[in-house]
């Protein structure tokens, strides 16, 4: 899957690429790090889902519905005002994204002590985003 091939490509195909990472880095810093924002999809019944997205193997996916009910329309309006895209369109690449995050993020099914962990991942992939 290439999921984050896409996240340079929000907004009528304009390179979007570094406000698409500086919104998920926002929406992981918002809801209390990678473990509280899977808290959210684990708390809405998605905990197998969330599961896979931390073991070896495919990751199940989830929907752009599944997004507005685990982290509100609140959330999902701020990912678009970032990205400068819909609401809509924030949701679904949430949904597409959020999967390989964390399949990204959580080397041998361990989520990541500390946000330190998530801010070197992100400035490793030479995104530089401001708190």
């Amino acid at each position: 899957m290439k999921c984050f091939d896409r996240l340079g490509e929000l907004s009528n195909g304009e390179p979007r690429h570094d406000a698409a990472m500086r919104a998920l880095a926002a929406l992981v810093d918002d809801h209390g790090g990678l473990a509280g924002l899977g808290q959210r999809f684990r708390d809405i019944g998605l905990g197998t889902e969330l599961d896979s997205w931390l073991a070896s193997g495919e990751n199940l996916p989830i929907t752009a519905a599944d997004v507005y009910v685990a982290l509100g329309e609140g959330a999902v309006e701020q990912f678009a005002d970032m990205t400068e895209t819909t609401s809509l369109a924030a949701a679904r690449l949430m949904a597409e994204s959020l999967p390989e995050l964390f399949d990204r993020l959580t080397p041998g099914g361990v989520l990541p002590d500390s946000d330190d962990a998530i801010t070197r991942w992100f400035s490793a992939l030479g995104v530089l985003f401001e708190r």
